[in-house]
């Protein structure tokens, strides 16, 4: 995990120079085309607008911005404009989770109850599952009706989650199946939060975000950002689904 976070830094200090398709080895006419295409699904109205970025070897080839980041106000794209990853930031609660793992702090395959005793009283006739289990979407944890209530509270935290999930039966045997599971990352995101002691989001921006640059990264949108978010949902409040899909990001910063 420490030889991803330096790669992930390696790219972020390589993205501070300018394209250059012929130290990548490809052919600056052939990337050309990418902003023509991508334009024409902005003109047809599948896109509002998109960036896009190409590297090769550690160093980027092309980057272009086409359309609009506000459709509505006309406001156009710019390559260093913010989104919203959604499901993307679950890969990243992931490597927060293997960070833990690496100084000794819990093991992938402790059960989670060892963390969270709320799942201790969780009738079951199968074994605990376990670490792993969440991580690889096999610990059939349960997305009960009623956490769609939780899920627009303002203020509503991971803790608020769990403790919903901690009340539904098991899907599954844990480790018998495959499926995608935002409840799970949600668990693991409380995980780093009882195993680190501090809020999981500020464990990411400390640990992840910050170490590697990623300035115009952040879970939430504060008044001193930059003003280049494109999209006004980013200005939601609930950290109930913060392990799985909110953090935000601009494209050169995860290049």
């Amino acid at each position: 995990m420490k030889r991803f976070v330096a790669l992930c830094a390696a790219a972020v200090c390589l993205w501070a120079a300018p394209p250059d398709p012929k130290k990548a080895g490809m052919d600056a006419e052939q990337l050309a085309l990418i902003p023509v295409r991508m334009k024409s699904f902005v003109n047809q109205g599948t896109l509002a607008g998109a960036v896009t970025l190409v590297a090769r070897h550690g160093v980027v080839a092309r980057l272009d911005a086409v359309g609009y980041r506000d459709l509505e106000n006309r406001e156009p794209m710019r390559s260093d404009s913010i989104f919203q990853i959604m499901s993307m930031t679950k890969p990243v609660t992931a490597v927060g989770v293997m960070m833990l793992m690496e100084e000794g702090r819990l093991a992938l395959s402790d059960p989670v109850e060892k963390y969270l005793p709320e799942f201790l009283p969780l009738k079951r006739t199968w074994r605990p599952f376990t670490i792993r289990d969440l991580l690889t979407h096999t610990a059939g944890v349960n997305t009960p009706e009623m956490i769609h209530n939780i899920m627009s509270t303002f203020g509503a935290t991971l803790a608020d989650a769990v403790s919903y999930y901690a009340q539904a039966p098991l899907e599954f045997e844990p480790g018998a199946q495959w499926k995608y599971s935002n409840a799970g990352i949600a668990v693991l995101g409380r995980i780093i939060e009882v195993v680190a002691g501090q809020p999981y989001e500020r464990f990411i921006d400390e640990r992840i975000l910050k170490p590697l640059g990623m300035q115009d990264s952040f879970f939430f949108q504060s008044e001193n950002s930059s003003g280049l978010v494109s999209d006004s949902r980013l200005r939601m409040r609930t950290l109930a689904i913060a392990a799985g899909g909110v953090l935000t990001v601009n494209i050169p910063s995860v290049a």
